[in-house]
């Protein structure tokens, strides 16, 4: 059973007395950890798209199955629960609290569950040790890099052990060298840990750690294909 699969989906915005197609006919499967970079012009589809597969946004018509359960029909509470639980987030923005330590912006999604204080700290610290940053708990994030303040946002994404992380342009606020580095993290966490990765971005550079490539335009598929040339980079320097 593939972990998402897209049948038929489309999404359609109304413009006043327009409507706008930003998706048409999106027919997409997608197995346990894989790594897919999603690429294309403005004004593609890309956003519509993931906002479908992050669960902030439902099709206007067809399905969209994660772990096999249609999850295209469900109410916003429902949707909150599945991104709760099964998704984490990485965006351009590190979206960290100034105020609180490394170690308590890791710690938030674990406020909305049940588990006890004591353990929400021994997870969080083993998901800053995952992104290279053991030693650096107690930091505010104006004592850390743009690329640590990143890794941060992926400890914090990383917490509730999703089945899914999706990176929307993840690397748009760091130098090239610190982007690569960011990549590599991501490519070594699909590898080592088979983490199911999709991707946004518009650089054939940082498009070129994943797996498999999928191009949009006019909010179709124009093309679907494996990545032959995957680089393996080191993580951390």
């Amino acid at each position: 059973m593939a972990l998402i699969r897209l049948h038929q989906v489309a999404k359609t915005y109304s413009r006043g007395v327009y409507t706008v197609a930003a998706l048409r006919d999106i027919n997409l499967e997608l197995e346990k950890g894989e790594f897919l970079s999603i690429m294309g012009p403005s004004g593609s589809g890309k956003s519509s798209l993931m906002h479908i597969l992050g669960c902030l946004d439902t099709p206007s018509q067809g399905q969209f199955y994660l772990e096999g359960v249609d999850v295209s029909s469900l109410d916003r509470d429902a949707l909150a629960q599945i991104r709760n639980e099964k998704i984490g987030f990485v965006f351009q923005q590190f979206y960290l609290l100034p105020r609180l330590s490394a170690l308590e912006n890791v710690e938030m999604p674990l406020l909305y569950t049940r588990l006890a204080a004591s353990l929400r700290s021994v997870r969080a610290r083993q998901a800053l040790a995952q992104v290279g940053l053991a030693g650096r708990e107690e930091h505010l994030p104006s004592e850390l890099s743009g690329g640590e303040q990143q890794r941060v946002a992926i400890a914090r994404a990383l917490i509730n052990n999703p089945v899914l992380l999706l990176a929307d342009e993840p690397t748009g606020n760091l130098d090239t060298a610190t982007g690569l580095e960011i990549m590599a993290l991501f490519q070594q966490l699909n590898q080592e840990q088979e983490l199911t990765i999709i991707l946004v971005t518009h650089d054939p550079d940082i498009a070129a750690f994943s797996s498999r490539l999928l191009m949009l335009r006019d909010g179709l598929i124009i093309s679907d294909h494996p990545n032959p040339a995957m680089p393996v980079r080191p993580a951390r320097s």
